[in-house]
């Protein structure tokens, strides 16, 4: 149906929609690369996840030592433990990031500059998924894995042991 000025035009026909033809990719290829898209912003989404949590840790460190700042002397232990977990936390940071290097992170290595490499290897949803992506995808992924296991122990290490020292201190929060 179109029209033109007060005239109202008909016409029924079929309709044949061809593909487009400098599209090389079959759907099966689109699904594989969709699939590697989502991997990868799941991995990203985990890595935020951590981040996340080591903010969260590094404001309460800082809560802590504010209160031992008030409170005075004789907290040697908990002061100790407290800069043990500052620079785990440093090196997990280091780890996401990499080093700092006058205000640039340029560690390849780092699981963001993974992520980042793996990103930049699909161009979009309309090219196949060659073995590149898959394998940059599946190094930032077991980057990831590694960082939350790594994590994971941290908070079961030495923040449980932050808890105990604290709960031990007597220092009232």
């Amino acid at each position: 149906r179109s029209s033109a000025a007060s005239d109202v035009y008909k016409r029924q026909g079929k309709v044949v929609v061809h593909p487009d033809p400098l599209l090389k990719i079959t759907k099966e290829e689109m699904q594989g690369t969709d699939a590697l898209i989502a991997r990868l912003y799941k991995a990203t989404e985990q890595v935020t996840a951590v981040m996340d949590q080591i903010r969260a840790t590094e404001v309460s460190i800082k809560f802590i030592e504010d209160k031992m700042k008030m409170s005075g002397d004789g907290h040697d232990k908990l002061e100790k433990t407290a800069k043990s977990v500052k620079k785990e936390i440093k090196a997990f940071k280091e780890k996401i990031f990499g080093k700092e290097v006058q205000g640039i992170y340029s560690d390849p290595m780092a699981v963001t500059s993974m992520i980042g490499a793996a990103n930049r290897l699909i161009p979009g949803i309309q090219v196949p998924p060659s073995q590149n992506r898959k394998v940059a995808i599946r190094l930032a992924e077991e980057a990831v894995a590694g960082l939350e296991k790594d994590f994971e122990q941290f908070k079961n290490t030495s923040l449980k042991e932050l808890k105990s020292v604290l709960k031990n201190s007597g220092m009232n929060l």
